[in-house]
């Protein structure tokens, strides 16, 4: 006589009526056989059944199988739950939920998922037992969010040590005391620095600070060199920073780099050079910037513009001037240090060098196609703003583009020759001092007019400023400027009458004998 089947001969035998089920010719006769598995008055055997299904669905090795025991389960959890011992409960439910976590099939996650559902809503789970299966169920996603967050800590710490770090090394650079030995470890941390800002934008500042700390004192043209290399890092950062979004005070500290860059004689090539005025040209035709960070943009640009003499006879005078203006220059940057550079004063014979250096950066304006782009942006910045006569007059301290624009134009009207200046400029401007009738036509609406009557202002306020430069030029074109500027001097706004005054004011000043002009 044979013996009772053994527990994993009953298992496979389960195994098999499943499978049975599954097949579409013996699907019928195999769920019948469960069914009376399942109804079976003997409590013992219920129980056996019920723990070979709860041990398919947690550990078989098919997975259809598992599927198919986790269903049954849940349409008898009832039943299944009340023939397992207390043990065997508590077992069953740990073990389920671990089960959760290693099932790599969603079709049985899911059907695990309702079962354990089905579970939890049975009277034999209480409210304590309720909260320990949930406990487990949510630890995984609270160690998730612990470890997030200590991550995010330790992130915040180290973006804090990284700041903290470069500023260091800035105060380091500023203190002037041996940092000319680690030029080359500086500029490297400086760099990265930089390139890190993407994720941690306070390294920005600091490392524009040390950067302008290292300028100062980089006289060997390879140091000076390593510094522009920075430059593409340097504007993206600055763009940057001018964003919604952004940091203007970073901006306001890179432009300020570009500035001493620039102003402590860094040797450039033409195409550097250009590159570099482009950029700030093209912050300074942003009319949605403030307009604090357009005038630190075009202050470079004047800059270069007022080193390239006029005249042979001029160049020993303007030469002095240049050796007077760098030596204030120097003073100022050491002013804003913490303390006194021992070594700050720059020296004749480097003065001079730099002037030549100077001169020949502003020639480049004149050759390099980029004096006619600056007339644009200048002409179309002059007429910004609002109108009203103390703006025309250029008496209000407040800064505005129009003001600005004009003293730009001041500043490059003196500095160039006149045939950069004088005739491409009046070329612009002509057309805002006496529109076109049929420009006139379509400039009926309250809006457009209002843009007529600022460029109107614009052109001969340009006018009036840009005669102290270009007198020479000037002489033989009032003869052509008179018939078109008389008669704005009666114009119905007293904005552009007060622009027409002050232009005749320019024409009747020191410059009138050279001009041919009588009052």
């Amino acid at each position: 006589m044979a013996g009772a089947p053994t527990q994993q001969q009953q298992q496979q035998q389960l195994r098999q009526l499943l499978e049975a089920s599954l097949e579409p010719s013996t699907a019928k006769a195999a769920s019948e056989q469960i069914r009376q598995l399942l109804q079976q008055q003997q409590q013992e055997q219920q129980q056996t059944v019920y723990l070979l299904l709860a041990d398919e669905a947690l550990r078989g090795e098919k997975e259809e199988l598992r599927q198919l025991a986790a269903v049954l389960l849940r349409r008898k959890a009832a039943k299944a739950f009340s023939c397992m011992q207390p043990s065997q409960q508590s077992e069953f439910t740990e073990s389920l939920v671990q089960r959760l976590g290693a099932e790599a099939s969603k079709p049985v996650r899911v059907s695990l998922c309702h079962l354990l559902a089905a579970l939890l809503r049975l009277p034999q789970f209480d409210e304590a037992k309720t909260r320990h299966v949930l406990q487990l169920l949510a630890a995984p996603l609270l160690q998730q969010q612990q470890q997030q967050q200590q991550q995010q800590q330790q992130q915040q710490q180290l973006q804090q040590l990284q700041v903290a770090a470069v500023e260091v090394f800035a105060a380091y650079v500023d203190s002037g005391d041996g940092a000319e030995a680690f030029f080359d470890e500086l500029v490297h941390i400086f760099t990265e620095a930089l390139a890190a800002s993407d994720s941690n934008e306070g390294l920005a500042a600091p490392s524009f600070e040390g950067l302008r700390g290292l300028a100062e004192d980089a006289v060997d043209p390879s140091q000076q060199k390593k510094l522009f290399a920075l430059m593409p890092r340097v504007t993206a950062v600055i763009e940057k920073a001018l964003q919604p979004e952004g940091d203007e005070a970073v901006a306001v500290s890179g432009l300020e780099l570009i500035d001493d860059l620039l102003c402590n004689d860094l040797v450039l090539s033409e195409p550097e050079l250009l590159s570099l005025l482009t950029f700030l040209l093209r912050l300074a035709d942003r009319p949605a910037l403030p307009v604090g960070i357009r005038q630190q943009a075009l202050s470079p640009i004047q800059w270069v513009a007022k080193q390239k003499p006029r005249g042979k006879q001029q160049q020993q005078q303007q030469q002095q001037q240049q050796q007077q203006q760098q030596q204030q220059r120097q003073q100022q940057q050491q002013q804003q240090r913490q303390q006194q550079r021992g070594s700050g004063c720059v020296g004749v014979a480097r003065v001079a060098a730099a002037a030549a250096a100077a001169a020949a950066a502003a020639a480049v304006l004149c050759r390099g196609g980029f004096v006619p782009l600056l007339l644009d942006v200048l002409v179309r910045m002059a007429a910004e703003g609002e109108l009203s006569v103390s703006d025309s007059e250029l008496e209000n301290e407040e800064l505005s583009p129009h003001r600005l624009a004009c003293q730009t134009i001041d500043a490059v009207a003196v500095a160039l020759p006149n045939k950069h200046v004088c005739g491409p400029l009046l070329q612009r401007l002509e057309v805002y001092v006496h529109p076109a009738p049929q420009q006139q036509q379509q400039q009926q609406q309250q809006q457009q007019q209002q843009q007529q009557l600022l460029q109107q202002r614009a052109a001969l306020t340009a006018i009036g400023i840009m005669s102290e430069g270009c007198e020479a030029a000037l002489r033989h074109k009032l003869k052509h400027l008179m018939p078109v500027l008389l008669p704005l001097l009666q114009h119905s706004h007293p904005a552009v009458a007060a622009a027409a005054a002050l232009c005749f004011g320019q024409f009747a000043g020191p410059n009138s004998q050279g001009l041919g002009f009588r009052v």
